[in-house]
């Protein structure tokens, strides 16, 4: 459900201020929208529905950006370069939401996280059935490994250490060939 107006303009802003400082007020937040406390308040009765209103848009956004990726199509390799593209900025928008305790027992959201895993969940099947991914390797290791690049994208994006332009490219690589150099990998 893509919201319009001002409730579209308040999770905006208050999705960029958050991301910055997670702890920020209401009234913060009210600011950065550029509307009254009493319009924000209007819209979202408190903190937590505004966080969870947050999160639904954050999910539709990461379903859109997961078809847009094709993941179906073209090679494994593709497909996941495709789908860290299509991801990184999501995230970089999002990725606070990560540690809002308030989200992990929500039943839709629940639902909502399954909807994006499985097409994910199938890339990697057919990896592995390719081979672009080791075969004796889980697919929920390789799923948790995804997530886990994704999210240490987004904090050096965010926190200066990495070019947005080069994240593609380093969570691919380093999802597919790891990071040892020529005399590590396995023995």
């Amino acid at each position: 459900m893509r919201r319009v107006g001002a409730e579209r303009g308040i999770l905006e802003a208050a999705a960029r201020l958050l991301v910055v400082d997670r702890g920020a007020s209401m009234e913060r937040i009210a600011y950065a929208a550029g509307v009254g406390r009493t319009t924000l308040h209007r819209h979202f009765r408190n903190r937590e529905a505004l966080i969870r209103a947050i999160a639904m848009d954050a999910i539709e956004e990461c379903e859109a950006a997961i078809e847009r990726a094709r993941l179906e199509e073209g090679s494994v390799r593709g497909a996941t370069e495709r789908l860290f593209e299509e991801l990184v900025p999501v995230g970089e928008r999002y990725h606070f939401l990560l540690a809002e305790a308030q989200l992990e027992d929500d039943p839709e959201l629940e639902a909502s996280e399954g909807r994006i895993d499985a097409p994910i969940r199938a890339l990697i099947e057919r990896g592995k059935h390719e081979g672009t991914f080791r075969a004796g390797v889980p697919s929920a290791w390789i799923l948790h490994a995804m997530g886990a690049l994704l999210f240490a994208a987004w904090e050096g994006v965010r926190d200066g250490d990495l070019a947005p332009r080069d994240t593609t490219r380093l969570v691919t690589e380093t999802l597919l060939f790891g990071v040892a150099g020529e005399n590590g990998g396995p023995r």
